[in-house]
C-alpha cells in the first residue's frame, strides 16, 4: 500500500516514467497531471511541477494559497475566545505541509514558502538522484 502521494504535473514521459519507477520502490502512488491546473489546492506530499506547463498566473495562485496558509502559526494560547480559537485551529491544520520541486531553468523564480523546495534545473532533470530520500516509510 502507498505510504505517499506524488502529484506530477507535467507532460515529459521521460520525467513521468522516472517517478512512476522510483515511487513503485518508494511505496508512493502517483498522480499524473498534463494540464498544469491541479497544483493550486491538493493534498499531495510530493508536489513535482513542470513550470513550462504551469501560467504565470496559476503558478502566482499557488505561491499565493501557500502563503496565505502557511503564514505565521496562531498561538492558540493567546485566544480566549472558544469559537475563535476553534477557527484560528482550522486555519493551523490548513497549512500546506508537502515537499515542491520545480523543474525550471529560472534563477529568479519566487518559491512557495514551504518547509522543503526544491528547484532542479531543466538541463539535469533526467538524472534522477535529486529524489532519492525524499520518502521514507
Amino acid at each position: 500500500m502507498a505510504s505517499k502521494q506524488v502529484l506530477v504535473v507535467s507532460d515529459n514521459e521521460y520525467l513521468i516514467g522516472r517517478i512512476k519507477h522510483w515511487a513503485t520502490t518508494n511505496y508512493a502512488a502517483v498522480l499524473i497531471s498534463t494540464e498544469g491546473t491541479d497544483c493550486i489546492v491538493n493534498n499531495a506530499d510530493i508536489l513535482i511541477m513542470d513550470r513550462l506547463l504551469i501560467s504565470k498566473e496559476k503558478y502566482a495562485q499557488y505561491l499565493a494559497y501557500v502563503k496565505s496558509v502557511n503564514g505565521e502559526e496562531i498561538d492558540l494560547t493567546a485566544i480566549n475566545d472558544e469559537d475563535d480559537r476553534r477557527l484560528c485551529d482550522e486555519m493551523n491544520q490548513l497549512r500546506v505541509d508537502q515537499i515542491c520541486i520545480i523543474v525550471d531553468d529560472s534563477k529568479i523564480l519566487e518559491l512557495p514558502l514551504l518547509d522543503q523546495v526544491i528547484v532542479v534545473d531543466r538541463r539535469t532533470f533526467e538524472n534522477t538522484n535529486w529524489m532519492n530520500g525524499l520518502i521514507t516509510n
